[in-house]
């Protein structure tokens, strides 16, 4: 309520007691619910104008959630929101996540749908971690294959490059191998033309691994030992460990140590 009208949390409150004792909205342990002719109602009467501005904020407002829920959860992993923390403990973070998982896939597919690149995509990528590592892929497919539409509809190549790896990898995790390899491509010659290393070097590890996934191991080594190389050239560590994980993986799927002695000598500081 309060992100949606500007005013405070307190005022927000306020308004929505006074809706609860005119039986207007309906409150389930602290979340407010309202019958769809009603929010019917209030959208008609609403100028365009305030709809959009109160749509600006309360995709302002999912986004500072979601990104300081991530603070909490993956620290070090996202950034820092700055600000005093908005939630007491990581299961807290996740707790809200989880409840809120429809809305914020809603919210992502609304800005979207109205052109809104910034929101979306910012959204989108905010969100992978929890998806990626909640299990949520199939969500994970909506959320970047709308980011990856509407930075393409927008010309932002950054933005849909990045939007492209994630979805790949979604893709990936769900099956759809065919899919996720269009992705990473495209996500690739993006990289390519931005002449971005560092994430070109982190693509080429992504397509190892949908290539072990469908046991074609001889590709997947190839695109691996790639991103080992990239990495190394850009000293991306985080990038290379990651690389070599994966290409140790393979090689241990088909019972044999790797015959570069680059990767045999790096797996026991990696």
């Amino acid at each position: 309520m309060a992100a949606l009208t500007g005013a405070s949390v307190a005022q927000g409150r306020d308004w929505l007691e006074d809706l609860r004792h005119a039986n207007l909205v309906q409150d389930g342990d602290g979340v407010y619910a309202m019958h769809d002719l009603l929010r019917e109602y209030a959208r008609r009467i609403a100028a365009p104008d305030e709809q959009t501005e109160a749509f600006n904020r309360l995709l302002d407002h999912y986004l500072d959630r979601v990104r300081a829920a991530r603070s909490v959860r993956y620290p070090g992993r996202g950034g820092d929101p700055g600000g005093p923390p908005a939630f007491t403990d990581a299961q807290a973070a996740r707790d809200w996540l989880d409840h809120e998982r429809v809305n914020l896939v809603a919210a992502v597919a609304e800005a979207a749908r109205i052109g809104d690149a910034a929101h979306a995509c910012a959204l989108a990528d905010a969100l992978w971690l929890y998806l990626h590592e909640g299990g949520h892929f199939l969500a994970a497919t909506v959320v970047h294959r709308h980011a990856a539409d509407v930075a393409g509809r927008t010309d932002d190549r950054l933005e849909r490059s990045v939007a492209l790896d994630h979805l790949g990898i979604a893709y990936q995790l769900v099956g759809d191998y065919p899919s996720g390899l269009r992705c990473l491509t495209e996500a690739l010659d993006l990289h390519r033309a931005e002449r971005d290393r560092q994430a070109e070097g982190r693509t080429w590890s992504h397509l190892g691994a949908l290539e072990a996934r469908r046991g074609n191991y001889s590709a997947a080594v190839k695109n691996l030992e790639t991103a080992v190389a990239i990495a190394d050239e850009v000293d991306d560590a985080i990038g290379a460990g990651n690389a070599v994980n994966r290409h140790c993986r393979c090689w241990i799927a088909r019972s044999r140590w790797p015959s570069s002695p680059g990767t045999r000598r790096r797996w026991p500081s990696r």
